[in-house]
């Protein structure tokens, strides 16, 4: 009955979180994009989290489209920045304050640039577009990564998110588009 009260419910969450020293990895190894975050490299400061990501698509599958969300996570589902400030009428509790992007290499060309990307912008590094998401109250919640022509991209990035509150977990969300 005393364990009852403290531990979650029977079948709470969905999988374990990864060992201490391991990548969390969304995507498989055969997969057209591996997308991870180095979360024993996950830095806060002054009320902001730094976090790691670590994206790479297949040279044989190459894509033209991809991109992320940040969600809240919750007990029973993760909600959409967008669907938070219109459907609950609540202020985001966190944001994406900007993206540090290090692009390594493009189609197999070693390009190593680097750029800032603010929360409202859009940067282009070889023909690839990185432009925030931003909900209709100005939140950026996500980056689309485009180009004309399915392309190879290896990089790396920081996403830098303004925590307003302390008390909700911010989960990413990776969708390949095309």
């Amino acid at each position: 009955m005393f364990g009852d009260i403290l531990l979650p419910p029977e079948g709470f969450g969905k999988l374990p979180s990864p060992p201490p020293g391991k990548k969390d990895n969304t995507g498989s190894g055969r997969s057209r994009v591996k997308f991870g975050i180095d979360a024993e490299k996950v830095r806060y400061r002054n009320n902001k989290m730094i976090v790691p990501i670590i994206l790479e698509t297949s040279p044989k599958k190459k894509v033209s489209r991809i991109g992320f969300d940040i969600l809240i996570d919750s007990e029973s589902k993760k909600i959409d920045i967008n669907e938070w400030e219109e459907k609950m009428c609540l202020d985001t509790p966190f944001d994406i304050h900007e993206y540090e992007l290090d692009v390594d290499t493009v189609d197999g060309q070693k390009v190593d640039r680097r750029e800032v990307l603010d929360s409202s912008g859009e940067v282009e590094v070889d023909g690839i577009r990185f432009m925030c998401r931003v909900s209709k109250k100005g939140t950026c919640h996500g980056l689309t990564i485009v180009s004309d022509e399915p392309r190879y991209i290896k990089m790396k990035m920081n996403a830098v998110v303004n925590l307003s509150r302390k008390d909700v977990k911010p989960v990413f969300n990776f969708e390949k588009e095309d």
